[in-house]
């Protein structure tokens, strides 16, 4: 009799952790359509899990530490600005900024668009994780097509940066890669 109850409290705690560990996976587009969507809702500690697909979307990350990114592979799931701005900004104030647990890993960053820096990402105070992620066909006016790191310290493993333009003919014309003064790389 004492075996079986152990058994059914076993069962149970199982059970528990798996509803808790399913809690903190966000599917796009199964729960959420949009990545954006699926961002704002997650918590610290959550994972959003993105499906092959070309996503058209400019994404503004929340003001959340430690969410991730993952998407299906750099040729199968790719985000694209279409032009409309840069395609993930990170703006965040104050000493609770983003940092390493935050991750962004297997997908393309593309058509970005952006009238002031980064077309692609745009990094003012984090310091996210950015794994097996292509940044490409980028655009700015200024500097920064690809990635524009500001007071930033991301760390970068297996990203390619490439073919990104920018515009500005004068003295600040980076395409690809632009990293301000306090940033660390």
């Amino acid at each position: 009799m004492k075996s079986c109850f152990k058994c059914q409290i076993v069962i149970i705690c199982i059970f528990l952790l798996f509803s808790i560990c399913e809690a903190q996976i966000i599917n796009v587009p199964g729960d959420y359509a949009t990545i954006q969507g699926a961002l704002n809702a997650a918590e610290e500690g959550y994972t959003v899990l993105v499906e092959p697909g070309v996503y058209k979307e400019n994404i503004r990350w929340p003001n959340t530490n430690g969410i991730a990114l993952i998407g299906s592979g750099q040729d199968k799931t790719i985000i694209d600005g279409d032009k409309k701005g840069s395609v993930i900004t990170f703006y965040i104030w104050g000493q609770n900024g983003i940092d390493h647990t935050t991750k962004i890993q297997r997908l393309s960053i593309i058509n970005g668009k952006s009238y002031y820096d980064g077309g692609g990402i745009d990094c003012y105070n984090v310091a996210p994780y950015f794994s097996d992620i292509s940044i490409y066909n980028n655009y700015t006016n200024r500097s920064g097509a690809g990635v524009k790191l500001e007071e930033s310290d991301p760390i970068f493993e297996n990203v390619t940066i490439c073919n990104n333009t920018a515009l500005d003919t004068g003295r600040y014309r980076w395409g690809d890669l632009y990293i301000s003064f306090k940033s660390c790389f």
